[in-house]
């Protein structure tokens, strides 16, 4: 089970950002992350008791570089074949472009630096 709240820490550009989970957090290659803007909307019953949360999902991103305090997300790949050439590619993400800092040579808000990385099983 997850202890830490993972966030955005650093977007780089629209297809790469950063989350403050490394190998010293078990993050490993290959895990997915949710990430959505909070911690959800309260959701309530006819009586006013909240039951739960409301996450709106951003996007979906895996892990493709992990150091030992941080690691680089990317969008998931897709498959694609356009007649005799077949690959994958990672769509970009929508991303706050006031907040792209450089680094390297499913929703309609854009993702922030502060949103939170829920890992996937």
């Amino acid at each position: 089970m997850q202890s830490k709240k993972f966030r955005i820490i650093k977007i780089i550009d629209s297809t790469h950002i950063l989350i403050n989970g490394g190998i010293s957090d078990d993050v490993t290659v290959g895990q997915r992350f949710q990430i959505s803007g909070n911690d959800g909307e309260d959701v309530k019953d006819e009586n006013g008791t909240v039951i739960g949360k409301l996450v709106t999902k951003k996007a979906i991103v895996e892990v493709t570089t992990v150091q030992d305090k941080f690691a680089i997300c990317e969008p998931i790949a897709k498959d694609f074949r356009a007649g005799p050439v077949a690959g994958n590619y990672r769509s970009p993400l929508k991303v706050n472009l006031n907040q792209i800092s450089g680094g390297l040579s499913i929703d309609d808000e854009p993702i922030n630096i502060g949103d939170s990385a829920l890992l996937l099983p």
